[in-house]
C-alpha cells in the first residue's frame, strides 16, 4: 500500500506513516492537491498523517495524489 504503514483506530479515520516522507511533507504536499489531512505534531503521533475515511470517488483520488507524492 505504497510503503504506509497504518494503526487500527476505532472510528471513521486512518493514522498512517511512511517510513521516507515525513507527516509535514505529506500534509503539504497533499494540501497542494486540494486533500485535506490533520497531524497531531509532538509524541508518537508527530510523523502520523489522520485520515478521515470518505466516499469511495474520493478514496480513489486521494490514493492517486498519494502515490503521486511517493512514487515521484
Amino acid at each position: 500500500a505504497l510503503g504506509f504503514r497504518t494503526h487500527e483506530a476505532g472510528g471513521n479515520f486512518v493514522l498512517a506513516r511512511h517510513p521516507e516522507f515525513s507527516g509535514e511533507f505529506l500534509q503539504t504536499e497533499l494540501h497542494k492537491r486540494k486533500i485535506a489531512v490533520r497531524r497531531f505534531p509532538g509524541g508518537l503521533t508527530t510523523e502520523h498523517i489522520r485520515i478521515t475515511v470518505p466516499p469511495m470517488p474520493v478514496v480513489e483520488q486521494f490514493t492517486d495524489a498519494l502515490a503521486e507524492i511517493v512514487q515521484a
